[in-house]
């Protein structure tokens, strides 16, 4: 018998009345702290995640389902191998809400905040099963970044350690004139690295909105100077 069984029985004696020669207040005591133990064993998760799980269950989402369509809720599982198991532990289990902080979630009160190119960077080492030192060496963008400031190594080991917040950047949806919206949009495959066109809707793994440096890096810095391309901030 696990513990959410033995709270049901324990609730049923007691909306019963039959109570075996123990005192009523006895067995409401007991039921509350099967209720507090059992809380203590469900996964914390931020409450942003947990209004997530709430909206996809309430559409009939399945949980495979609710992992890959809410691009923040992506972010948070990408951060640590031990968050997919909590959000998946919290969507069968149930979750309590971490506690909050000034009216902000205390998780994101603390984060690292760093570009996009190096969260995707310990995204990818993290899958490759890197280790932090192998991480901070072997890619030329990051090595860059990291010798642009003194407290960017801090920030990386911060955002590896603890998580982090995407440095907010301008994106642009770039569409060729006179092509329809279902293949005029440049995107990119991030697993397979290749650019195409294709929709101006975003979904793992390909991204429709790009930085500017985004694009220059790929050698598309001329779309912001050509008549024949439709450039959207967005």
């Amino acid at each position: 018998m696990n513990i959410k069984e033995l709270i049901e029985k324990y609730e049923e004696v007691i909306y019963h009345g039959y109570v075996g020669g123990v005192t009523l207040s006895n067995y409401k005591t007991f039921l509350d702290e099967l209720k507090q133990l059992e809380n203590s064993q469900k996964p914390t998760i931020p409450r942003f995640v947990a209004d997530w799980i709430e909206h996809c269950k309430e559409e009939g989402r399945s949980l495979y389902g609710a992992m890959y369509q809410e691009e923040k809720v992506n972010h948070w599982l990408e951060i640590t191998n031990n968050n997919m198991e909590l959000f998946a532990r919290a969507w069968f289990e149930g979750y309590n809400i971490e506690e909050e902080v000034e009216g902000n979630i205390a998780y994101e009160r603390v984060l690292a905040v760093i570009p996009q190119v190096i969260a995707d960077w310990i995204v990818d080492c993290r899958k490759e099963g890197r280790s932090l030192f192998r991480a901070l060496h072997y890619n030329e963008e990051v090595d860059c970044w990291l010798e642009g400031d003194d407290r960017n190594m801090d920030l990386f080991i911060k955002a590896w350690l603890d998580g982090y917040k995407i440095e907010k950047e301008e994106r642009y949806l770039v569409k060729i004139v006179g092509m329809d919206n279902i293949n005029g949009y440049l995107s990119y495959n991030k697993e397979l690295e290749k650019w195409f066109f294709g929709i101006a809707s975003e979904s793992r793994p390909y991204r429709a909105r790009h930085t500017q440096k985004e694009l220059e890096n790929a050698g598309f810095g001329w779309v912001f100077n050509c008549e024949g391309v439709e450039i959207k901030k967005v």
